[in-house]
């Protein structure tokens, strides 16, 4: 027993010594990533009224029958405003992620070249050019992952819920 609580301390341990590593890379782009994760925030929590909006907009319809006049125009109006503030805050993330993610790659390749170069070119000759190359390339890829995705969805799914369940609790 002892010796199964030791294996999974010494995982939970590598595991943290990966997303420290990660995280060391995304150091030098860390404003636009969290430009990135609010503006997603931001645009989860604007689901809230454009719910309201959605919901005021069919009771105006269908309750009080009232048409397209009014109050109808101005549910429909606030609908339009909300989705487009929310596809404009999407872009804005993706943006600000995608050149976050460019510059950590090239600071990765950068970094794994000096590496490279480093050890010399009696150790490279050592080393088969096609796993060099997957190392440069697959890689150092892999961070967008990570930095465009991962992040930014940790970002959303812990305040996102938090604020529909508060609007919900208050309604």
């Amino acid at each position: 027993m002892e010796a199964l609580a030791t294996a999974e301390e010494e995982v939970l341990a590598l595991r943290r010594e990966k997303v420290r590593r990660l995280d060391g890379l995304g150091h030098a782009c860390k404003g636009r990533l969290r430009i990135a994760g609010a503006c997603n925030v931001l645009a989860g929590w604007l689901l809230i009224p454009q719910a309201a909006a959605i919901a005021w907009a069919v009771q105006t319809v269908l309750v009080e029958r009232t048409g397209a006049h009014g109050a109808t125009t101005t549910a429909l109006a606030a609908l339009l405003a909300l989705g487009l503030l929310r596809a404009g805050l999407a872009w804005m993330s993706r943006a600000q992620a995608d050149t976050a993610v460019e510059a950590i790659r090239a600071d990765l390749r950068t970094g794994l070249i000096r590496r490279l170069f480093a050890n010399g070119p009696l150790w490279l000759r050592q080393r088969r050019s096609g796993e060099l190359a997957e190392l440069m390339g697959t890689h150092a890829d892999a961070v967008e992952g990570y930095f465009g995705g991962y992040l930014l969805a940790r970002a959303e799914v812990g305040a996102v819920p938090l604020a529909v369940l508060g609007a919900v609790v208050w309604v």
